[in-house]
């Protein structure tokens, strides 16, 4: 199943957080996650396609609601 997280490049937070998440699906979950550039102010986490988290507020989610969100999916789609 493939995971990307899309990220804006121009935000330092955004891309801190993405490279985090990466790095806690990777380690955590054993699940290689793929960083794309977004468009400005953009982040969301899709798995096969399918968005699972779209950034519309300046809240992130946290690496634990993403880990768990992918895991259901990864669950479902199994």
């Amino acid at each position: 199943m493939e995971t990307v997280i899309m990220s804006s490049q121009e935000c330092p937070m955004v891309c801190r957080y993405a490279l985090d998440l990466a790095t806690a699906l990777g380690r955590n979950l054993q699940i290689h996650a793929v960083i794309q550039q977004g468009m400005k102010g953009e982040f969301g986490v899709y798995v096969n396609g399918a968005s699972l988290f779209q950034r519309s507020t300046d809240d992130l989610p946290s690496i634990q609601e993403v880990e768990e969100a992918v895991q259901r999916e990864f669950l479902v789609g199994a």
